[in-house]
């Protein structure tokens, strides 16, 4: 998936869980980008550069990344936000 997409589909997915609200849209935003954080290439590693290198290096490519453990935080974030 490309960034736009891993974007729209954390979004649509937070409105549609737990409305559309700003916040919780913004927080999936963020969540949505962050599978891509391994890679140079993506949205979010090229505004911070050495990160991906550093994620790329411990984890490799598409690992801890692209799993459903990196997602809690969001997860939890945005729970909090709708309540």
């Amino acid at each position: 998936m490309m960034g736009t997409t891993h974007l729209f589909a954390a979004v649509t997915a937070s409105s549609f869980v737990l409305g559309p609200e700003t916040s919780i849209m913004a927080i999936s935003a963020l969540g949505g980008l962050m599978p891509d954080i391994d890679s140079p290439h993506s949205a979010v590693g090229r505004k911070l550069p050495i990160i991906p290198e550093v994620v790329n290096l411990f984890f490799g490519h598409r690992t801890i990344t692209h799993s459903l453990l990196n997602k809690t935080p969001y997860w939890q974030d945005s729970y909090g936000q709708a309540i």
